[in-house]
């Protein structure tokens, strides 16, 4: 996106074969072509790298999210006469590292009246966090009680208990870099009753 900020100039890269369009209010040759230019400008503008965001409502953490380039996520589901079991494993790439040094000396400019935040890595998937590993499990049995069905549930979160990393201080500015600033929360069991309508 190029131009002014109150007029921005959109660009749109379009793929090599492509040697000139049609006019917005003539129609396309076939169905074919208009889906095969869509499909193939997509994929020439979309793959263009990680996309980086701040979380929200996480204070003084500064948690930046990138989405891992692999996620695993299995439930197995089975029953011994009236108990249900549950296995929740679930398995994803550590979260990225992207360090920075905010209010950079020499940066202050209109869009950054006390400094920039300069990335610190030539890329923002250069370092990552520990891979992130959880099994929760479900044990459920349904039993009467006073001529009406009721059900009990016993789960329990984070079994292997691990503390794995996912946050940590990434501004090279503060006391608080490259210190632990979250981990995934610690084993933890509930226990609840439901009372079924039937």
């Amino acid at each position: 996106m190029t131009g002014s900020s109150r007029h921005p100039k959109i660009e749109i890269e379009y793929p090599t074969w492509v040697d000139s369009l049609a006019k917005w209010n003539e129609p396309y040759e076939s169905s074919e072509d208009k889906m095969r230019l869509a499909i193939a400008v997509s994929r020439t503008n979309v793959d263009r790298g990680d996309v980086t965001r701040e979380t929200t409502g996480i204070s003084g953490t500064g948690t930046y999210v990138i989405e891992p380039r692999y996620q695993i996520s299995t439930v197995l589901a089975g029953h011994i006469g009236r108990t249900e079991l549950g296995v929740h494993y679930f398995v994803r790439q550590g979260y990225a590292a992207p360090y920075f040094r905010s209010q950079v000396t020499g940066s202050v400019d209109a869009t950054a009246d006390t400094g920039k935040n300069v990335l610190l890595v030539s890329d923002v998937n250069d370092f990552r966090l520990p891979m992130m590993h959880s099994v929760d499990l479900r044990i459920s049995r349904p039993f009467r009680l006073i001529n009406h069905a009721w059900r009990v549930d016993v789960d329990l979160f984070n079994v292997i208990n691990r503390a794995t990393v996912t946050a940590l201080g990434y501004d090279a500015r503060l006391a608080s870099f490259d210190t632990t600033q979250q981990v995934v929360s610690p084993f933890a069991a509930r226990i609840g009753v439901r009372f079924e309508f039937k």
